[in-house]
C-alpha cells in the first residue's frame, strides 16, 4: 500500500513505456502533467493523446467523428444493389445453365503430340487470317482443328438472300465452335455475342470484322435497343445469328429458348430458320468441345484439338412463320431443335404439348 503499481507494458504510450501522468479535473484535465516525461521514441504527431468525456467539435451525438481521411478501420461496405439489374450487373434474365464441364467426357484414343502441335499451328494462322479479315476463315479453322462439318439441308429450303427481310437464325448452343461452323455454312451470317467477346484476343477481332452485335447479358435496359438492332437488320436483308438459350450447355440437356431476341423477327416479319447442332465422334454423341461451367477457353480448345474423328451435325430445320408472339415462337424453335439434336422435350408450362409448325408464305420461301 502507498506504492503505485508499475504500468502495464503498452499502455498508451512507447512500447514497454509508463503511462503518462494525467491532472484530474479543472480545465487541464487530460493534459499531460508539468514535467511528465514524453513519450520516447515516437515523433510527435503520434505522441498519445488523452481527452476528456465531454462534448466538443469531435464528438457529434456523444460519438467521436473519424477523419474522412482515417479509412485504416473502416470495414468495406457493400455497394447498393444495381436497380437496372441486379448486384454486379446479375438479373432476373440472366441466363444460367445447369450444365458443368462434369458433363464433358473425353473419346479415347486422344490424338498423337505431332498431330496436336500441328493443328495448334495451324489454328494460330487461321485466327490470324481471320483477325486481319482473309475470307474462308472459319472454313480454315475447322480443318485446323480436325473437325469435319456435315449440312443436313431442312425439307423446306432457306432463303437468305432476295427481297424481303432476312431470316433470324437460331441454334443451340454447346461451344465457342458452334459459330465457326455456323460461318462456315453460311458466311452471310451476323452473329450475336457477349460484350465479353470482344476483349478476347484475336478472337474478339475476328468477330468484330463478322460484323457481330455485341450483347451485354448484365444490362437489362440495354437488351431492348440491341432487339431493335437486330431487327433492323433483318429488315436490310442481312441474316442474323442467335443463341437464345443465352449461355452452352452439353447438348443432351438443351436450355430454355429466350423470346427477347424472338421479338425481333416479329417486328421485322422476318422468318426464323432453326438449327440443331449435334457432336459426335465415331464411340456416339459427345460434348467434348462443350464450354461449359467454369471451362476455360483454352481447355476446351485442347480437347477438341486432342480428338480424333469429331463430327458436327448441322441439321437445317424448316422454318417458321414470325406470327405475332414471341413467346409462341420462341416454344416452336425450341421444341424443333430439341427433338433434332436428341434432346428431352422440354416440359415448362408456358409450352405447347406438340410443337406446330406454322406454313410460310409463299414470298418467304426460297424458290
Amino acid at each position: 500500500m502507498g506504492r503505485r503499481a508499475p504500468a502495464a507494458p503498452g499502455a498508451r504510450g512507447a512500447p514497454g513505456g509508463a503511462a503518462r501522468p494525467v491532472r484530474r479535473g479543472g480545465a487541464g484535465a487530460g493534459r499531460p502533467a508539468a514535467g511528465a516525461p514524453a513519450a520516447a521514441g515516437l515523433p510527435a504527431a503520434r505522441r498519445p493523446r488523452l481527452r476528456p468525456a465531454r462534448s466538443g467539435r469531435r464528438l457529434r451525438h456523444r460519438r467521436p467523428v473519424r477523419a474522412a481521411a482515417d479509412g485504416r478501420h473502416r470495414h468495406a461496405r457493400a455497394a447498393p444493389p444495381d436497380r437496372r439489374g441486379g448486384r454486379d450487373g446479375v438479373n432476373a434474365w440472366f441466363p444460367r445453365s445447369d450444365c458443368t464441364s462434369s458433363c464433358v467426357d473425353t473419346p479415347a484414343p486422344p490424338a498423337g503430340r505431332t498431330l496436336r502441335a500441328r493443328r495448334w499451328t495451324e489454328l494460330s494462322a487461321a485466327l490470324a487470317g481471320a483477325a486481319a479479315g482473309v475470307p474462308g476463315a472459319a472454313p480454315r479453322a475447322l480443318a485446323a482443328l480436325g473437325v469435319e462439318l456435315r449440312v443436313l439441308p431442312p425439307a423446306v429450303p432457306w432463303r437468305l438472300a432476295g427481297e424481303g427481310p432476312a431470316p433470324l437464325v437460331v441454334a443451340n448452343h454447346v461451344s465457342w465452335l458452334d459459330d465457326v461452323a455456323l460461318l462456315a455454312a453460311f458466311p452471310a451470317l451476323r452473329p450475336v455475342a457477349k460484350v465479353d467477346v470482344a476483349a478476347w484476343p484475336v478472337v474478339g477481332a475476328a468477330a468484330r470484322r463478322s460484323g457481330a452485335v455485341f450483347l451485354d447479358r448484365g444490362s437489362l435496359r440495354r437488351l431492348p435497343g440491341t432487339v431493335a438492332e437486330v431487327a433492323d437488320l433483318l429488315r436490310a436483308g442481312t441474316p442474323v445469328l442467335v443463341h437464345p438459350e443465352g449461355t452452352t450447355s452439353c447438348g443432351s440437356r438443351p436450355g430454355r429458348f429466350r423470346p427477347a431476341f424472338f421479338q425481333a423477327a416479329v417486328d421485322a416479319g422476318a422468318p426464323v430458320c432453326p438449327v440443331a447442332l449435334r457432336y459426335r465422334t465415331p464411340a456416339g454423341p459427345t460434348a467434348v468441345a462443350g464450354y461449359l461451367g467454369g471451362d476455360s477457353l483454352r481447355r476446351s480448345l485442347a480437347r477438341v484439338i486432342a480428338t480424333q474423328g469429331l463430327v458436327l451435325e448441322l441439321h437445317q430445320l424448316a422454318p417458321l412463320h414470325p406470327g405475332s408472339d414471341r413467346r409462341d415462337l420462341a416454344a416452336l424453335a425450341e421444341y424443333a431443335v430439341a427433338a433434332a439434336a436428341g434432346g428431352r422435350e422440354p416440359t415448362r408450362t408456358p409450352h405447347r404439348p406438340f410443337p406446330t409448325v406454322p406454313v410460310l408464305p409463299a414470298d418467304l420461301v426460297a424458290p
